[in-house]
C-alpha cells in the first residue's frame, strides 16, 4: 500500500513538474516583454535628444574632414579620415547617450518643484553648443571668408590638431 502510494504520489509530483515546465517559458517571456517594456519607456523619451546630439556630432565629423582637406590642398595635412577619428566620433555618441539616460534617471527621481531646469534638455543643449562651436572652429580654420577671420578671434584653431 505504501509503494501504491509512493508511485502515485511520484506520478503526481512528475505531472506537475511538467506542468511547471510547460508554463515555465510562457513566464519567461512574460517576464522578459515585462522588462523590455520599462526599458522602452525609461529611453523613449530621451531619443528624440539622442538623435539631434548624434547629428551634431556626425556634422562635426564632417566638418573636420572638410576641414582636413582644406588642410591638405594648403600643404598642411593629409586629408584622409582616420579610423581612430571615426572611433572617437563613435565613442563620443556613446558617452552623451549615456549622459543622456543619467539625466534622464534624474528626471525621474528629483522632484520638478526644486526649480531645476530639465536636465535632459540641460545636457542636450550644452552638447548642441559644445559641437556648434567645434563646427564653427572647423570652418574657420584655414578658411579666408571674412566670417571666418572675425571668428577666428574667439574661436580655437584646429590647424595643429589635423597636422598628421
Amino acid at each position: 500500500m505504501l509503494i501504491l502510494w509512493w508511485n502515485l504520489n511520484l506520478k503526481n509530483m512528475l505531472k506537475e513538474m511538467v506542468n511547471l515546465a510547460g508554463t515555465l517559458p510562457g513566464q519567461i517571456k512574460l517576464s522578459l516583454t515585462g522588462i523590455a517594456a520599462a526599458v522602452a519607456a525609461f529611453v523613449e523619451p530621451v531619443l528624440p535628444a539622442a538623435f539631434l546630439c548624434a547629428v551634431m556630432v556626425i556634422i562635426d565629423l564632417i566638418t573636420a574632414l572638410t576641414l582636413s582637406r582644406r588642410l591638405r590642398r594648403a600643404g598642411k595635412a593629409q586629408g584622409k579620415i582616420s579610423s581612430r577619428r571615426l572611433g572617437m566620433a563613435i565613442v563620443t555618441i556613446v558617452k552623451i547617450w549615456c549622459g543622456l539616460l543619467v539625466a534622464q534617471g534624474i528626471r525621474i527621481v528629483m522632484p520638478e518643484g526644486l526649480g531645476w531646469g530639465d536636465p535632459v534638455h540641460s545636457l542636450t543643449g550644452a552638447v548642441c553648443f559644445w559641437q556648434l562651436m567645434s563646427i564653427l572652429e572647423n570652418e574657420s580654420t584655414c578658411s579666408n571668408a571674412r566670417w571666418a577671420r572675425a571668428a577666428r578671434r574667439f574661436l580655437a584653431d584646429k590647424t595643429g590638431r589635423h597636422i598628421n
